[in-house]
Formats: C-alpha cells, sequence, structure tokens
C-alpha cells in the first residue's frame, strides 16, 4: 500500500528488495532466464540479465516478440549477454537451451568479493521474508526496520573511500538514438570534461560512432549483410564491456527517458558487479511508479542526481578507481576475459582508423554538436 507508506519506509524496502535481488541472482540460483518480451524490455529484467553474465551465471534470454529496437534486431547490449548472441523464441526450447548454458559453466564463477556483504545480508532478508511469508507486512517491516543502517552500508550511496583513487576514465552511459538524447550525452560528457576527466562516450568514442547512419539504412539490414551486422553487433558490446571493466574508473547513466535505455542499463549492472562507482543523472519525471524509479537499477548507484551541473561534484565524492585497481581480469568469467579481449583489439583498431569516422546523419542541420 504505497499510498500509506512514509518516504523512509518506500527507501528501507527498495534497499531490501535490492539486495535480495542481487543475493537471488549471484549466490542462490544456478541459472537466470530472462524474458525479454514487451515492446521494450523491462529494466529490471535487464538488469539481473547483465548482472548475471558479469558474475559469471548461466543465462538465457527468451524473446517470443516481433517487436524490436532496430528491423528485427533487438539490441546487441541485451543479446550479447548470451554466449551465442541470440534469444530463444520458443517455449519448448528453453529446458534444452537451459540445459547447454549450465553444462558449458565449468568451473562454477568465483564471485566477487566486494558482493559478499550484499550478498550475505540479501541473504537474511529472504530467510526472513519467508519465515513471515503469508503474514501482513506490518510485522516484517519492522524486522526490515532493525537492518535500516545495515541496508544503508551495504547498498547504493553508502560507501566512502578513505583515499581517493584517482579520477580514472569516465564512462558515459545513455541512450544515443535521436539528436535529443545525443545531445544530452554530449553535454554529460562535456561537464565531466570540464573537470580534467577525460571520457568515452560511444556515440564519438565507440563502434557506434561508425556505424549509427546505417541503423536505418535498407542495405544494411538486407539478410547478404548478415554476417557484417552480426560482426559490428559484437564489436559493439565487446568494446563497451572493455571500457567498463578495464579502462574506465566510473560510470555516469544517463536514465532520463520514459523507460531507461536498455544499453545503459547492461552497462550499469556490469559496472555494479565490478566494482566500479555508479552515478546517475535523472532529471526525468517520469518513473516506473508512483514517482519512483526502478529499486534495481537506481540503488546500484552511489550517487543520484537530477541536474548535469552536479555530475562533477558527485563524481568527486565517488572517487573513481584507476583501471589497475578494479577487478583482476585473470579472475574474471571465461565469457566475460573473451568478450574484453575482443573489445581491446576493436579499440585498437579504433585508434588507427580515427580519420574515418562520419559525421553523424542525426546531427545534420542540427545545432548538437557530437561531443
Amino acid at each position: 500500500r504505497p499510498a500509506q507508506r512514509g518516504a523512509g519506509t518506500e527507501d528501507l524496502l527498495r534497499r531490501a528488495v535490492f539486495c535480495m535481488e542481487v543475493f537471488q541472482v549471484v549466490r542462490r540460483c544456478r541459472a537466470l532466464v530472462c524474458i525479454l518480451n514487451g515492446r521494450v524490455p523491462d529494466e529490471g529484467a535487464v538488469f539481473k540479465a547483465a548482472l548475471a553474465f558479469a558474475v559469471g551465471k548461466p543465462l538465457v534470454i527468451y524473446k517470443s516478440d516481433n517487436r524490436s529496437a532496430f528491423h528485427g534486431n533487438d539490441n546487441s547490449m541485451v543479446t550479447g549477454l548470451t554466449p551465442a548472441f541470440k534469444t530463444v523464441n520458443r517455449l519448448s526450447k528453453l529446458p534444452a537451451e537451459l540445459t547447454k548454458a549450465i553444462g558449458s559453466l565449468s568451473p562454477p564463477p568465483a564471485i566477487p568479493a566486494h558482493l559478499n556483504d550484499i550478498l550475505d545480508l540479501g541473504q537474511r532478508l529472504w530467510e526472513m521474508v519467508e519465515q513471515h511469508r503469508g503474514g501482513g507486512d506490518g510485522a516484517l517491516i519492522r524486522r526490515l526496520a532493525a537492518l535500516r543502517a545495515e541496508l544503508a552500508r551495504v547498498s547504493g550511496g553508502h560507501k566512502k573511500e578513505a583515499k581517493r583513487a584517482g579520477r580514472g576514465v569516465v564512462y558515459c552511459s545513455g541512450p544515443l538514438f535521436c539528436p535529443e538524447e545525443l545531445g544530452a550525452m554530449a553535454e554529460i560528457a562535456r561537464v565531466v570534461e570540464e573537470t580534467g576527466c577525460e571520457t568515452f562516450l560511444p556515440q564519438r568514442d565507440g563502434v557506434e560512432a561508425y556505424v549509427m547512419n546505417q541503423v536505418d539504412a535498407p542495405l544494411a539490414n538486407a539478410r547478404i549483410f548478415r554476417p557484417v551486422r552480426n560482426l559490428v553487433n559484437r564489436a559493439v558490446f565487446a568494446l563497451d564491456i572493455f571500457q567498463i571493466a578495464v579502462r574506465c574508473g566510473s560510470i555516469v547513466f544517463n536514465m532520463n527517458g520514459r523507460v531507461p535505455d536498455e544499453g545503459g542499463v547492461v552497462e550499469t549492472a556490469v559496472a555494479f558487479a565490478m566494482g566500479r562507482p555508479l552515478l546517475i543523472y535523472n532529471g526525468d519525471r517520469r518513473s516506473l511508479a508512483g514517482g519512483r524509479p526502478h529499486p534495481m537499477i537506481i540503488t546500484a548507484a552511489r550517487a543520484v542526481v537530477n541536474d548535469t551541473s552536479r555530475i562533477p561534484s558527485a563524481l568527486e565524492s565517488m572517487a573513481p578507481v584507476h583501471a589497475a585497481a578494479g577487478p583482476d581480469r585473470s579472475g574474471l568469467p571465461p565469457q566475460v576475459r573473451r568478450t574484453v579481449n575482443f573489445g581491446r583489439r576493436v579499440w585498437r583498431l579504433l585508434g588507427m582508423i580515427g580519420l574515418l569516422k562520419p559525421r553523424n546523419t542525426l546531427l545534420s542541420g542540427s545545432s548538437i554538436k557530437n561531443g
């Protein structure tokens, strides 16, 4: 009964849900099935699928819906979470695909140490909920309230580093499919760069800068060019994961939009799983329900701001980490490690062909500049 709950109770429940869901995905469940049906994917499901990918859990994505992001193709940042870069389109195929995914996992993945506090608390909360199943919510909320300080300590917005680890490169994540979105992302990168930080802006620095003009081209979506399109999709996914896992010390996610950009949600979950400080910019009044953004996304953030001018100070307080201070790449799950290695090669290639980068046609005739 949200109308009867105060802001403190809502915050308490948000953090509890987050910890329990992370526990389910990372520790309790053997594998994850993500349902991608819908005009747009459910952002919570996408976050959990990306979390499973980042920690090496078997993952199958099911989609029997013809609606898609680009001419029958789904967002490559979502489909890239699976080893085969594809979804399962019939329920009858799920058992076999799930068995295959589980069988491919050997040995079980090592869980990142920085998640242990969240996982331990999530397990306690899950056991508490199981004990109260079927009872009234009043007693459960009172028991949760006793854990308020611990929930605040282990979930979003709580971490205070004793010593600044260095600026690092800041990854700017968010939608980039129309002039307004491109302009918003360029503005976020600009305010960060004015503080002296280097940024990675996919529309300017990534594979996206070379291929966005062809998204709506009829020939690019013809069957004969499918192998090229698939290679480009893999390159987009791999480069963005490489940037988060290796090169960037923190990430800023532009959450604005009627629904959050699903590719950006993937990047936030991967950043969270890898211990990268996450800042969310959310200056949009539209929300999941009752003015509340999705708890799985907002709680993963170290800080949330509603004005781009506040981004630099929020990043400063989060103490972004150097790439060298990130997770041990030798300990990454096999699929993530392969993705990172491919992404590194893509990054080197882009460094050699930078002069061939075309101007984004979405910006033609617009006052918005691409970075």
